[in-house]
């Protein structure tokens, strides 16, 4: 019994002690980074360059820089990333991320970092490197098609996809497509809206496939109940987007 109680009195002291010891924060800190420079704004250009605004503060310390980060799941060398050393001098000032090396389709972390006596990294947003390209694609649904289960197959760059439209579903897997990748092992299955119509023979689908700056892949379609219907400027019976997020 005494052993009991000793072995008891011991967990409980280790518990009071425990209880009052601090705790580390293991957030990363930014504290040296915020006393000296702030980004305003950042914008994606038309060519792929990221344009950067942001304030100095104050005469602002050595080894700052502003740059970006590719996704982990692209298992890149940090070689791909790229980070440029800002104005030092107190004010507003812009610099220029130059076009990314590789064709990838992803998200971009812009951030700031601090190399030297103290190493820090600050977050500021992301931009969603993406092709400009829009693709459309037709297809008029035939009478065995319309009587079993079909498939509408397409290539985007960096997607591959399949259409099912008697489940209302639209399947993407990401690869090398196009001159474009995305990281290896994307797949994603979404389904298309609940008022998408049976397929019918005789239906004209327009297809219309893009990315979009909020990190989506996006396919909107139109059904019309004939081909003569859609050039006749007839409205189709169905239109909606299904979108994939990145």
């Amino acid at each position: 019994m005494k052993l009991k109680k000793i072995f008891s009195l011991v967990i409980l002291f280790m518990l009071a002690v425990s209880f009052f010891i601090p705790t580390t924060k293991t957030e990363a800190s930014s504290a040296v980074i915020d006393q000296n420079l702030k980004i305003t704004s950042v914008k994606r250009n038309s060519d792929g360059s990221i344009k950067v605004n942001y304030t100095v503060k104050k005469k602002a310390i050595d080894g700052l820089s502003i740059g970006y980060e590719w996704p982990s799941q692209y298992r890149l060398s940090s070689s791909y990333n790229y980070y440029k050393g800002i104005n030092k001098n107190k004010g507003e000032h812009s610099l220029t991320l130059p076009k990314p090396k590789l064709n990838l389709i992803g998200r971009q972390l812009v951030e700031i970092k601090l190399n030297g006596r103290y190493t820090e990294k600050k977050n500021y947003t992301y931009v969603f490197n993406r092709p400009s390209t829009v693709k459309y694609k037709t297809h008029k649904v035939t009478k065995a098609e319309a009587a079993a289960s079909f498939t509408i197959s397409d290539v985007v760059p960096g997607i591959a996809l399949t259409y099912l439209p008697q489940t209302k579903v639209i399947k993407a897997a990401g690869g090398a497509y196009a001159s474009w990748n995305t990281y290896s092992g994307y797949k994603s299955s979404m389904n298309m809206s609940k008022s998408f119509p049976k397929p019918v023979a005789g239906h004209y689908y327009k297809i219309k496939e893009y990315y979009s700056a909020n990190a989506k892949f996006n396919v909107y379609t139109e059904v019309y109940t004939s081909y003569e219907s859609y050039k006749k400027g007839v409205k189709p019976i169905f239109k909606g987007t299904t979108s994939f997020n990145f």
